[in-house]
C-alpha cells in the first residue's frame, strides 16, 4: 500500500474494462431485458386497474420492487469480483500487470462498488425508454415510465433512509466480494451458504444482545434518540464493509495462477 500509484491503478482499470467489454455489453444487455420483461408485465397488469386506457401511476410497491432488483443485483454482483480471472490464462495475464496488488484490488472494487450500481441505473432507464417507446408505437399497456416516478419517490424518503439502505447494501455486497475473492467457482452459492451458516449461528446472539441493551436503556429511563441509533448502525455498516475489503485485498494478495480447486489459496 505504500507505493500505491493512482495512474497506474487508472491504467488497470481502463484495461480490465477494454479487455472485458464483450462480457460487461453481455451482462448489460441481460440486466436491460430483464428490467425491460418486468416493466412490461407490470405496465400490462396495470391495465387492469386502468381499463380506459388513461395514463396511470404504478404502485409504491413497484417503486420499492426495483430499488430491491436493483440492491439484489448490487450485491450478488459482489461474487464476480475476480470473475476476469476465471481460466489460467486470464490469471497470468491479469497478475503480471505492471502494478501493485492494492491497485489491482482498488480497479475492481471500483468496476464492482461504483461502475456495476451505475450500469443497472442505466439498464433500467434504456429498458424503461424502450418499454415507452413500445406503448407510443403499438400502444400496449399504459403511457407511463418508472425512472421518473422512482426518483420522486426517492425525493420524498427521508434521507437517513436512503443512507442507511446504501450502506446496508455496500455491506451486503462486501460479503459476496470477500466470497467472491475466496471461492473460485459457484461463488454466489457458496458465498450465500456460508452468510446463511454464520447468520443461523452468529444471528440469533447478536439479535439478543441488541434487545438487551434496548432493554436495559428502557429500564433505566435512557431515551434512545433516533439520531443515535442511525449513527449507530451507519458506523457499523461502515466498518463492517471496510473490514471486507480489506479481507478481499489479503486473499487477493495470495492468488496464485495455479489455486486449489475451490479456494483462491
Amino acid at each position: 500500500m505504500k507505493n500505491f500509484n493512482t495512474k497506474r491503478m487508472w491504467q488497470v482499470l481502463k484495461y480490465d474494462l477494454l479487455i472485458n467489454r464483450r462480457q460487461n455489453l453481455a451482462t448489460f444487455a441481460k440486466i436491460a431485458l430483464a428490467f425491460f420483461v418486468m416493466f412490461f408485465f407490470m405496465f400490462i397488469v396495470n391495465t387492469w386497474y386502468y381499463p380506459d386506457g388513461r395514463v396511470g401511476e404504478i404502485g409504491e410497491g413497484n417503486y420499492v420492487m426495483t430499488l430491491l432488483t436493483i440492491g439484489i443485483c448490487t450485491v450478488f454482483y459482489g461474487s464476480w469480483i475476480l470473475r476476469h480471472m476465471d481460466t489460467k490464462q486470464h490469471r497470468t495475464a491479469y497478475l503480471m500487470l505492471p502494478a501493485s496488488p492494492a491497485e489491482k484490488m482498488v480497479a475492481r472494487l471500483l468496476i464492482t462498488v461504483v461502475l456495476w450500481p451505475l450500469a443497472c441505473i442505466a439498464a433500467i432507464v434504456a429498458a424503461d425508454m424502450l418499454r415507452w417507446l413500445i406503448h407510443v408505437t403499438l400502444q400496449v399497456g399504459l403511457n407511463g415510465t418508472v425512472t421518473l416516478p422512482t426518483l420522486r419517490f426517492i425525493s420524498y424518503t427521508p434521507w437517513q433512509a436512503i443512507v442507511i439502505s446504501i450502506l446496508g447494501t455496500l455491506w451486503a455486497q462486501s460479503l459476496y466480494i470477500a466470497g467472491g475473492a475466496l471461492f473460485t467457482r459457484r461463488q454466489w452459492l457458496l458465498t450465500g451458504t456460508a452468510i446463511l451458516i454464520l447468520a443461523m449461528m452468529g444471528g440469533g446472539m447478536i439479535a439478543r444482545a441488541w434487545e438487551y441493551m434496548f432493554d436495559e436503556a428502557l429500564n433505566k429511563g435512557i431515551t434512545i434518540d433516533g439520531d443515535i441509533v442511525f449513527w449507530a448502525f451507519a458506523c457499523k455498516f461502515t466498518l463492517f464493509t471496510l473490514l471486507n475489503y480489506w479481507i478481499s485485498y489479503r486473499i487477493f494478495r495470495r492468488t496464485q495462477v495455479i489455486n486449489n480447486k475451490w479456494l483462491n489459496v
